[in-house]
Order: structure tokens, then C-alpha cells, then sequence
């Protein structure tokens, strides 16, 4: 019981922060370096997952009784090191001009805005209060607004669908289950937890989840020279690739396992490219000032919910979709091309709906979704 509150109170937290940092960084961000900042966020989280992979094996290694209570300690000290930086961090000037603080984010902005003229300061603030006092006027109360108002419906629908297909490409499974799946190529149904091929499949953990990371740091360095649209559309196309391939790669026989890692690595640098920040990062730009920390929270809980889904189903249905009868848990190729299929879906989808944000203020991306007419139909709809 003790376990499971405490586990309780840690998805707390991991919720808070992965629905909070986006969005502090985004309202803070200069426009010309929001991209690279939002994306250090995902770079950082994903140099956790490695760290992580790479403490866990060492504890596998040394086959320490009980290491998961050394493990699950060691990840409070970047906790704490969170918790206290906040304290230095001032608040969002957006969130201040909203609570009419104008005075308090004019002088947050000079912090965050260090060489730009009182001019600028002055234009930006301006900008920012401007758009505030437009939105908090033409907005209809009450929680219908999300179904009801299109320039929040529109951006909502999006970013609740970037975060479903994230999930629904299969990335977590890997993440997760990745030693599980290359315990499936060993062919030798060796039950002994602690045995050299188990070892080193743990250990092949850290060279996989790494090469996501090299995919972020790729990113990372172009998303503000070419634009999350080219990035998240190459990347779903090569990660769509990538499964396919993994799924007839499980086809054969006997896999050979320097296949499925090659393979498995290609999709994890190919989703680290766009997949993996770019969801993020455009749910962080996309909603209106008023409501964007509610969008937020509802698109984090999205991808969260199916972060679940989609570990809870993966091994029933890595079995009930395998071609193979002989030895169907051997041979998760189904599941690869289920993962893969939906891919196509994602990109016609992300193709049609995602303008480019790259360069914008946050003001003018709520604008991208905003149609001639809505203001007016918004309003017959509250009269009648």
C-alpha cells in the first residue's frame, strides 16, 4: 500500500512538470529560440531515460537484492535540484499581464529580454496585453467554450491528436518492453533472470534508448532554422518505415538480433527527430492565452492515458496479432504493422491540420487558427 501511494504521489509530479515545463518555457521564450528551448526540455527529459537505463543495468549487473529501492532513492536528488531552482525562476510575464500585473511582467520581460531596447520591451508587452484583453472579451464562459469556440477547438483537436498518435506509433513499447522484445529473438527460452544473454539485453537498453537522444540533439539544432513541420512529417514517415520493417523483420524464424537492434535504434533516432519534441513543443504555442494552461493539462492527460493504453495492450497484442502459430509471443510482427498503419493515418493527418509555427509570437499562432466569421458565429450561438 505504501508503494502504490507513494507511486501515486510520484505520477503527481511527473504529471505536474510535464504539463507545467512546456508551458512556463514557451511563455518565457523569445520567438526566435522557443523551438530550441522547448526541445532542450525533451532532450533533457530523454538524457534522463538514458541515465536511467544506464543506473538500472549497473544494479542488474551487480545483481544488487532489492536494487529498485537504491533506484527509485537516487531519482529524488534531480527532483529536489527541480523543486528548489523554482524558487529562482521568476513567474511567467504572460501569466503576470493576465492578472494585470503589467508592472511585475514589464520587469520580468527586461530579465528575459537582456539587450532589447525599452522600445521593444514596451511593443512585446503591449502585444501581449492587447491579445489578452481581446480573447478575455470575445470568449464565451463556461467550460462548452473548448467544443464551442473554433479557435479553441480547432488547436485542441490538434493537440490532443499529436500527443494520441506520439503514443500510438508505439514508442513507449519500445521504451518499456525493448528488452522484453529482444529476449524474443534469443530463441533459447532461458529463464534465469540473471543469465549473460538477459544481461546483455539489459544492457542493449542504453545503447537503444540512446539513440533517441541523438535524435532530439539533431532536432534540437534545426528546429528553429527549418520548422517543426518538416521535422515531425520526415520523422513520421521514417519511423512509419522503421516499423514496417521491424514487423517483417519478426516474420522470419529466428530473428537475428543484430537486426532487431539496428532496426529498433533506426525508429528511435527517426521518432527522437520530430516525434518526440515537436508534440510538445507545438502544444505549448497553439492555444490561446486564457486558456492555454487548461489545453495543456487536457492534451497532457491525452498523452498520459494513452501512454497507458498503450503498455497495458502491448504484449495481448503483440500475441493476438502475431502471424506466426507456432510461437506467436516469438513473433510480434502484427503488432509493428498495426503501429506502422496508424503512422500513415498520423501523417495524412498531420500534413492537413499542422500550420508552421516557427518565428511566431504565441499571439500571432492562436491567430493561425482562427477562421473569418467565427467571432460572429460564436456570438448567434450564446444568443441562441
Amino acid at each position: 500500500s505504501f508503494l502504490i501511494i507513494a507511486g501515486t504521489i510520484s505520477g503527481f509530479g511527473v504529471g505536474f512538470s510535464s504539463h507545467s515545463v512546456p508551458l512556463y518555457i514557451s511563455e518565457c521564450a523569445p520567438k526566435a529560440l522557443r523551438g530550441s528551448l522547448c526541445f532542450l526540455n525533451d532532450l533533457c527529459v530523454v538524457f534522463g531515460q538514458v541515465s536511467s537505463a544506464a543506473v538500472g543495468t549497473a544494479f542488474y549487473y551487480a545483481e544488487v537484492q532489492a536494487g529498485w529501492r537504491f533506484i527509485l532513492g537516487a531519482s529524488a536528488l534531480p527532483a529536489a535540484v527541480m523543486f528548489f531552482g523554482f524558487f529562482v525562476m521568476p513567474e511567467s510575464p504572460r501569466y503576470l499581464v493576465m492578472q494585470g500585473k503589467l508592472d511585475e511582467g514589464r520587469e520580468v520581460l527586461k530579465k528575459l529580454r537582456a539587450g532589447i531596447s525599452d522600445r521593444g520591451i514596451e511593443a512585446e508587452l503591449m502585444n501581449i496585453q492587447q491579445n489578452v484583453e481581446l480573447e478575455s472579451s470575445d470568449r464565451p464562459a463556461g467550460l462548452d467554450k473548448y467544443f464551442k469556440d473554433a479557435s479553441i477547438r480547432r488547436p485542441l483537436l490538434l493537440g490532443c491528436g499529436l500527443m494520441l498518435l506520439q503514443q500510438w506509433v508505439g514508442i513507449n513499447t519500445i521504451m518499456y518492453y525493448g528488452s522484453s522484445i529482444l529476449q524474443k529473438s534469443n530463441g533459447d527460452g532461458d529463464l534465469n533472470p540473471f543469465s549473460s544473454a538477459n544481461k546483455r539485453n539489459v544492457a542493449l537498453s542504453i545503447l537503444i534508448n540512446s539513440a533517441q537522444f541523438w535524435g532530439v540533439l539533431l532536432s534540437w539544432f534545426l528546429v528553429d532554422r527549418i520548422g517543426r513541420r518538416p521535422l515531425i512529417l520526415s520523422s513520421i514517415v521514417g519511423l512509419t518505415l522503421a516499423l514496417f520493417a521491424m514487423g517483417s523483420v519478426y516474420v522470419m524464424d529466428e530473428p537475428p538480433k543484430t537486426l532487431v537492434v539496428t532496426t529498433m535504434m533506426v525508429y528511435l533516432v527517426l521518432f527522437g527527430v520530430g516525434m518526440s519534441p515537436v508534440p510538445w513543443t507545438v502544444n505549448a504555442e497553439i492555444y490561446p492565452l486564457d486558456v492555454r494552461a487548461k489545453c495543456i493539462s487536457l492534451s497532457t492527460g491525452m498523452n498520459w492515458l494513452m501512454n497507458f493504453v498503450v503498455a497495458q495492450t502491448f504484449l495481448d497484442m503483440s500475441i493476438l496479432l502475431s502471424t506466426s502459430r507456432d510461437d506467436p509471443g516469438g513473433h510480434p510482427d502484427g503488432v509493428f504493422w498495426l503501429f506502422g498503419c496508424i503512422g500513415v493515418v498520423g501523417f495524412v493527418v498531420v500534413y492537413k491540420a499542422l500550420p508552421e509555427t516557427k518565428g511566431k509570437t504565441l499571439e500571432e499562432i492562436s491567430e493561425l487558427f482562427k477562421r473569418p466569421g467565427d467571432s460572429m458565429r460564436e456570438h448567434l450561438r450564446v444568443g441562441s
